[in-house]
């Protein structure tokens, strides 16, 4: 009879060391460390939009629709919108935007959940001032993708994601 209260004894023992590390372990999750100017493969190479039609009150033979075209390497998220004509010819462009690594600081692509990514860099490449944020959230099969950007804050060593803002649903090219 003794024995079998000295393994009960073990047993609870172990059981409740064991419940003590996983509550350690607990607390510690987070989201993964950035990686410098190393985009995931998922989101490497070039992304479309679908054609939208220009509200009525916005649109002129010009600017009868509009597209957004996005490209990823290892150093820049560069984002572009094209206005499109009546028979759908591009006529003109917005100009490059997105983050992109510059003089000092790299592009930043981090990991926060499943399919989840934040990103920041410069605003310009080859510029010193003005950091600018976006967050992706890629499709199960990796074939389209939610794109928003955020004002970012500075705390000296890292940037905190404000409120996020729309900027569309992408599909691989």
């Amino acid at each position: 009879m003794r024995k079998n209260h000295y393994y009960y004894f073990i047993f609870l023992a172990a059981l409740s060391f064991g419940m003590f590390l996983v509550n350690i372990n607990i607390p510690f999750a987070r989201a993964d460390a950035p990686n410098f100017n190393k985009a995931p493969t998922a989101l490497k190479g070039s992304w479309q939009t679908k054609i939208h039609k220009t509200a009525k009150k916005y649109s002129n033979k010009r600017n009868r629709y509009w597209s957004s075209s996005l490209y990823v390497t290892n150093k820049q998220f560069h984002l572009e919108d094209f206005m499109l004509n009546k028979h759908k010819g591009s006529e003109y462009n917005s100009g490059p935007y997105g983050a992109y690594k510059g003089k000092t600081d790299s592009l930043a692509f981090r990991k926060t959940k499943n399919r989840h990514y934040n990103i920041y860099g410069n605003v310009a490449p080859d510029f010193e001032k003005g950091v600018c944020g976006y967050s992706v959230v890629l499709s199960k099969s990796n074939r389209s993708m939610k794109v928003y950007s955020h004002k970012l804050t500075n705390y000296g060593s890292y940037y905190t994601f404000g409120k996020k803002h729309y900027i569309g649903n992408f599909y691989k090219e």
